[in-house]
């Protein structure tokens, strides 16, 4: 007897490495989440891993629109908001986060303070349905 599993493939970032970036650039994003299911609010899993030269701040966001304010931040229920992440020189770490995301969200990482050095995240999220 066999066995075939089988799941929502995920979605997963395009963004490259940045050299000293500001709190205003984008390292890692995912667009229109719960879109592709075309129905309200839907559970999904986060898997974030940061790498960088210096210790430094993250902030992970689920967003309704590109801009960089806390007006841009997702205020339905079960929505990630704002999360804050930490990393250690010259190391990764990993996260794993789950949250509600509603069609047209996006969800992003960027630095919570200017880093000095090289910073590279990898975001893939999943539906959980």
């Amino acid at each position: 007897m066999a066995f075939y599993g089988y799941g929502n493939p995920p979605r997963t970032s395009t963004q490259a490495a940045a050299t000293n970036p500001s709190t205003a650039v984008i390292l890692a994003e995912v667009l229109a989440l719960g879109g592709e299911l075309n129905r309200g609010p839907v559970l999904h899993e986060a898997r974030i891993i940061i790498g960088c030269s210096t210790a430094s701040q993250y902030w992970v966001e689920q967003c309704l629109s590109s801009g960089l304010g806390s007006t841009a931040l997702s205020t339905s229920a079960g929505a990630l908001g704002r999360v804050h992440l930490f990393a250690t020189v010259n190391q990764s770490a990993q996260y794993v986060l789950q949250f509600v995301g509603v069609s047209g969200d996006r969800l992003r990482v960027r630095p919570a303070v200017a880093v000095t050095g090289d910073a590279a995240v990898t975001l893939q999220v999943q539906v959980m349905v």
